[in-house]
């Protein structure tokens, strides 16, 4: 092997190193956006999962209207177990007028609910926050 076919074999190996380096970095970028979405989608599903059971239990009467304020605040950490993920879901209910404008009425009809999701490590770059208002459909009871 002479001096020429060294140093072409030599760029060659820098070459295919350098290929290879770039691909594998783009690898890894897209396993972090999709690490990223996977939590962002995870922390959606979880807060309309919170609402709907707010919602079955007006439905099945195990919760009062007038008791959801005191039923559904503060926070609960859950973990999902086939993705390893902790999630802090934090309620915040509120009387509201009919379009969700905070107010303090008696006897208001219209509840606020709010529900804040984190991701506990970090790992998400904002919260997810969804938000429903729940009428009271039967007057007559609290």
């Amino acid at each position: 092997m002479n001096y020429v076919e060294m140093v072409l074999a030599m760029l060659a190996v820098v070459l295919f190193t350098t290929m290879a380096l770039v691909f594998n970095r783009g690898m890894w970028g897209q396993a972090a956006v999709l690490d990223t979405t996977n939590k962002m989608v995870q922390a959606i599903q979880l807060a309309h999962t919170s609402l709907d059971e707010i919602d079955a239990k007006l439905f099945s009467k195990q919760v009062a209207f007038s008791n959801i304020k005191t039923t559904f605040t503060g926070y609960r950490n859950v973990t999902l177990s086939y993705v390893g993920y902790t999630y802090k879901v934090t309620y915040t209910p509120a009387d509201c007028d009919s379009l969700g404008n905070v107010v303090t009425p008696a006897n208001n009809i219209w509840v606020k609910v709010s529900v804040k999701v984190e991701y506990l490590p970090g790992g998400m770059k904002t919260p997810i926050n969804l938000t429903r208002i729940f009428t009271k459909t039967n007057l007559y009871t609290p």
